[in-house]
């Protein structure tokens, strides 16, 4: 067996951290998407149950609209967005939307009959409760709409 006299084991030193940095760029980039898509995920279920509250008291007797600005207890805007406070998630982006489905014209829930279909909607642009500056969903808006029938009068 021939063997090559100059043959000597390589030096590898700083190899180990060569590899390393190079596979932290994808790595770290896997770890803040999956990171971006849980927050993502969780206000989407905040949403969904803060539109969930405001149809239920909607479709109670007595409930009004109210404004953005309005703190009454029968008010349906004021219930969803405190609902979207208390979670943590900022609501001066929030756009929330009550309508009549079965009467379109109605603008005041007193107005609204008995077994009406009264739908809440809430849009929340994802860029106003990202945990980090979001890089793959920067432009979503994240919207939920929940519908019940109105009990009473």
């Amino acid at each position: 067996m021939l063997r090559n006299k100059a043959w000597r084991p390589r030096n590898r030193r700083g190899a180990a951290a060569v590899e390393m940095a190079i596979t932290m760029i994808p790595l770290s980039m896997v770890v803040m998407g999956i990171i971006e898509c849980g927050r993502l995920m969780t206000v989407q279920e905040i949403a969904v149950n803060a539109t969930r509250e405001g149809a239920r008291l909607a479709a109670l007797s007595g409930s009004t609209v109210g404004t953005s600005t309005s703190s009454g207890a029968t008010e349906v805007n004021y219930r969803v967005r405190s609902y979207l406070t208390a979670a943590g998630i900022p609501t001066a982006a929030a756009t929330v939307t009550i309508t009549d489905l079965d009467q379109p014209s109605i603008t005041d829930l007193t107005a609204a009959s008995a077994g009406d279909r009264i739908q809440v909607g809430v849009s929340i642009p994802f860029s106003s409760v990202a945990l980090t500056s979001p890089w793959f969903f920067g432009n979503v808006s994240i919207q939920s709409t929940s519908v019940m029938r109105k009990e009473g009068p």
